[in-house]
């Protein structure tokens, strides 16, 4: 999906220093059916954050339903970020 959606809208739903905690995030949004992919963000020379992303949408309105679905589906609170 993120390739098809040049600009838009997702759901951030962690941030992490550790890649392993990243990963098992995201594992558990794919198994359950949610389009997830991890942002790897440098952090001013330190080290790296993984950020944990939800979507992408074009309209910000789905990105919100979207939000929705992940705190009722999921158990899992984001806020709604623009892409890229």
């Amino acid at each position: 999906p993120q390739a098809q959606v040049k600009k838009g809208w997702v759901v951030q739903v962690g941030s992490f220093s550790h890649r392993d905690n990243a990963k098992s995030l995201l594992d558990k949004l794919l198994s359950a059916g949610f389009a997830a992919f991890i942002e790897n963000s440098p952090n001013n020379g330190n080290d790296d954050i993984y950020r944990v992303k939800v979507g992408p949408e074009e309209i910000q309105k789905d990105a919100e339903q979207l939000q929705v679905r992940l705190l009722t589906e999921a158990k899992v609170k984001g806020i709604v970020v623009s892409f890229p």
